[in-house]
C-alpha cells in the first residue's frame, strides 16, 4: 500500500530540521515496520494510506532537545495533535495534555512520539493535514534549542557571584582591620 505522513506532521519535521538542522535522526520514524502492523499504531497507514505518527530523535547536544520541545508544544498544541509520548510520560487532548504516566513497554526516552488524527490508533481520521505551523523556535518557552546555551550562562553568571564574594569579604576584612587599627 502506497503511504504518506500527515501534512501537520511533515510541517513539524520540517521546523525541528530548521531549528536543529545537524541533528542526529536515528530514532526517527514514520511508518511502521512488520511490529508495528501486528497492533494497532498510527505508525501504519489508515484506510487513506495516512501514517498519523512521527517519532522524532532527541539529540541535545545538536541543538534538539525533543523532550523539552515536547512539552513546550503541548502547552500550545497544533490543532491536529491528539497525543505526545515522550521520556517516560503521555500528553492526550482529551485531557488538557496533562502530563501522565506512560504504560507502554517503549517509554521513548530517545524520542518523542508525536500523533495526529481522531479516532483509535487502529483507523486515526481526519483532521491530520492542517499545515499550519507548529510554531517551533516561535516562543519564548521553546527553549528546545538553547538549554546547553542557557547552562552556560547560568554558570558563568555564578562563578562572576562566588569572584565578587570573595572581593567583597577580602574588603569587609580590610575594613574590619582598619577599625581595628583604629582603636
Amino acid at each position: 500500500m502506497a503511504w504518506r505522513l500527515a501534512k501537520s506532521l511533515e510541517v513539524l519535521r520540517t521546523e525541528v530540521n530548521a531549528m536543529a538542522p545537524k541533528r542526529s535522526k536515528a530514532s526517527d520514524g514514520t511508518v511502521g515496520d512488520p511490529a508495528h502492523a501486528s497492533r494497532p499504531s498510527r505508525h501504519n497507514p489508515n484506510d487513506a494510506g495516512v501514517v498519523c505518527a512521527i517519532d522524532i530523535t532527541h539529540d541535545p547536544k545538536n541543538g534538539c532537545d525533543i523532550h523539552a520541545l515536547a512539552r513546550a508544544l503541548v502547552k500550545r498544541p497544533h490543532p491536529n495533535l491528539e497525543y505526545v509520548i515522550s521520556n517516560g510520560e503521555v500528553a492526550k487532548k482529551r485531557t488538557g495534555f496533562k502530563w501522565e504516566p506512560y504504560t507502554g513497554d517503549n517509554k521513548h526516552n530517545k524520542h518523542a512520539h508525536f500523533a495526529v488524527g481522531c479516532g483509535k490508533d487502529a483507523e486515526p481520521t481526519a483532521p491530520y493535514d492542517d499545515i499550519t505551523s507548529w510554531g517551533v523556535g516561535e516562543e519564548e518557552d521553546d527553549m528546545a534549542g538553547e538549554g546547553p546555551e542557557i547552562l552556560e550562562r547560568i554558570k558563568e553568571i555564578q562563578k562572576t557571584q562566588e569572584r565578587q564574594n570573595e572581593q567583597l569579604k577580602a574588603l569587609e576584612e580590610k575594613v574590619a582591620q582598619a577599625a581595628q587599627g583604629a582603636k
